[in-house]
């Protein structure tokens, strides 16, 4: 048997999420990795991030039943070479908040990203992020 929540439900646990990420005085932020997702949130990933997008403070904000969050800027600096696959939040402390799927064009991943593979010395952008 499944859990079953009520949207008001689901909406306090996504407001807690967005207050998670907002609770450090400076602004939370995402990391994209290429290689294979860290064992649990509590492991370091094996690789070093590709691109990572500073979010604005507050770091989103919630419309039917669905948590969005909002780089500052369109684009980052992708400092390595990889396909994008996942994603690791931190707060503004840089404390690991959540860790979720991420991938080009329309897919299963919360973090939608604007290219395949990301190139080292290029530009990367987050089109969408969205946490149900």
């Amino acid at each position: 048997m499944t859990i079953q929540i009520t949207q008001e439900h689901n909406d306090y646990r996504l407001a807690g999420t967005l207050n998670c990420l907002d609770a450090a005085t400076l602004p939370a932020k995402c990391s994209i990795y290429g290689g294979d997702r860290a064992e649990s949130v509590y492991h370091p990933p094996a690789t070093v991030p590709l691109v990572t997008f500073v979010l604005q403070k507050p770091a989103g904000y919630i419309s039917d039943g669905v948590l969005y969050l909002l780089p500052q800027n369109v684009s980052e600096f992708v400092w390595v070479t990889g396909m994008p696959k996942w994603a690791r939040f931190f707060d503004g402390d840089d404390v690991t908040v959540m860790d979720t799927h991420a991938g080009f064009g329309a897919g299963v991943w919360e973090v939608e990203i604007d290219k395949e593979i990301l190139y080292a010395g290029g530009y990367a952008a987050m089109l969408i992020t969205r946490i149900m």
